[in-house]
């Protein structure tokens, strides 16, 4: 079969060759064969012996060459058939592809029109009709997931016997983000309060959970992007769920759990995290393989990454209550400003550099078996700017105890810290630690409080009294 064939947007447009053409190439190869053959032949024929043998041979080579000729035409006109035939085939298939399209579309719409529905039960039917709907249309499972989300950014006030106070507060912070970036007012965003939108949305945040779970290969959507900036989110569990991108800026989560989770990209900039009836925030074991935001967001219950992998991760100017980082692995930490109101428990945890200045500790600080490894990295996250090795802690303010017991430092840079409780680098080891050397007496800008306490600084560093009860950090030998 030959045919033309153009492309119109995204969808195949077949042209077939004109009449005529077929009608000169059946003449053409009809006449090939029929010369061809019968030229051949008559060439043998005229070796046989002359009179009525040699003309009897050359009747004979002209008979198969007509032959020929006929097999020649059929050939063509069998090539015809199988083009009409492949062509209504063709038509064929766009035409139930056309009316698939239709279909899937007509439902989709349908579906998106009962999320707009004032009744729950209608919403409800929207929801399944989209999760069956992805479900058997991979191709389109983004753009559901799309819509899903965008419901859930959609404003919400919890019902009221859901711990009002913690739900109002996470109200009040969503209507000022939102206004922000939407330039709305507080009371065209404020929505009804109903008991059925909260099962509503658990019911979407499960739709989602359900097919990003990574341990169901059956129901597991592949390379799923999600959008829920702003949204209002309430016991959202994503335990092993499998996310590309996952943007949560601003969002408020009434607990939150991302066990297992593994992110490529995740944005939680400006989120805040409380939990009622002690759900905590629980990263615990997830994985970040690429650009991680956390700045400023707000823990105000406690905070668990332990064990969890970060490439890049930036919690500069985060506010956590007891944040646990145990045996967490990063190759760029970035806590810049950061408050720990509680303790803070980096127990084990392996950095290839960690940015720490100007951080608060006012709970126990905890570093205690931690490696600031200077090993070097490739970035694959598209993350701009050298990566500065080291351990910096330059200006942070540790108001309880801080622990930095046998934890491997190749260089740390404590300048201008101020250490009020019990300090203790005990087995610790430094390849240089600087406590930030201001003039030749070798004292530092670095501060502890109360002397009196049973500090053990880094091997060849001491105090040395200054106001009141306060020492400054001074070299007592050649470190």
């Amino acid at each position: 079969m030959i045919m033309l064939w153009k492309r119109s947007g995204a969808r195949p447009r077949v042209r077939p060759l004109a009449a005529w053409f077929w009608m000169l190439l059946a003449a053409a190869a009809a006449g090939a064969a029929i010369w061809s053959v019968s030229w051949w032949l008559l060439g043998v024929a005229s070796k046989a012996p002359a009179g009525a043998p040699r003309v009897s041979a050359q009747i004979d080579a002209v008979r198969t060459g007509l032959a020929a000729g006929a097999g020649a035409g059929a050939a063509v006109g069998l090539m015809l058939a199988f083009r009409r035939q492949r062509h209504q085939e063709i038509a064929t298939a766009l035409s139930d592809y056309d009316a698939g399209e239709r279909r899937i579309t007509d439902l989709y719409i349908r579906a998106a029109d009962q999320l707009g529905s004032d009744k729950a039960p209608v919403r409800l039917a929207g929801l399944y009709a989209l999760e069956r709907l992805a479900q058997d249309n991979p191709g389109h499972r983004q753009t559901i997931v799309n819509l899903i989300c965008a419901y859930l950014r959609m404003p919400y006030t919890a019902p009221a016997d859901v711990n009002l106070a913690v739900y109002r507060d996470q109200h009040r912070h969503q209507v000022r983000y939102q206004s922000a970036r939407r330039g709305l007012t507080a009371q065209e965003l404020k929505p009804a309060d109903t008991r059925e939108e909260h099962q509503v949305r658990l019911t979407a945040q499960r739709v989602l959970a359900t097919h990003l779970h990574s341990d169901d290969a059956t129901r597991f959507w592949h390379n799923i992007n999600l959008d829920l900036t702003g949204a209002h989110l309430i016991d959202l569990d994503m335990t092993n769920c499998s996310i590309v991108t996952g943007t949560f800026r601003g969002a408020s989560f009434t607990g939150g759990v991302f066990r297992g989770a593994a992110f490529t990209e995740a944005d939680f900039g400006e989120a805040t995290f409380s939990a009622p009836d002690f759900r905590d925030a629980t990263f615990a074991d997830a994985t970040f393989t690429g650009h991680t935001n956390f700045r400023n967001a707000t823990f105000s219950s406690d905070a668990d990454f332990s064990g969890a992998t970060f490439s890049h991760a930036h919690f500069d100017g985060a506010t956590f209550s007891g944040a646990y980082f145990s045996d967490a692995i990063f190759t760029g930490a970035y806590f810049n400003n950061a408050t720990f109101s509680e303790d803070a428990v980096f127990r084990g945890a392996t950095f290839t550099s960690a940015h720490f200045d100007s951080a608060t500790f006012t709970g126990d600080a905890d570093f205690s078996n931690a490696r600031f490894s200077d090993a070097t990295s490739t970035r694959k996250d598209g993350f701009r700017g050298p990566i500065i090795i080291g351990a910096y802690f330059n200006n942070a303010t540790f108001s309880s105890n801080a622990n930095f017991s046998s934890a491997t430092f190749t260089s740390a840079d404590f300048d201008g810290a101020i250490f009020t409780g019990v300090t203790d680098f005990s087995s610790a080891t430094f390849s240089d630690v600087s406590f930030g050397i201001t003039d030749p007496s070798g004292d530092t800008t670095a501060r502890a409080l109360d002397i009196a306490l049973n500090h053990i600084w880094p091997k060849g560093w001491g105090v040395k009294p200054a106001e009141g009860s306060a020492g400054r950090l001074t070299r007592i030998t050649s470190a």
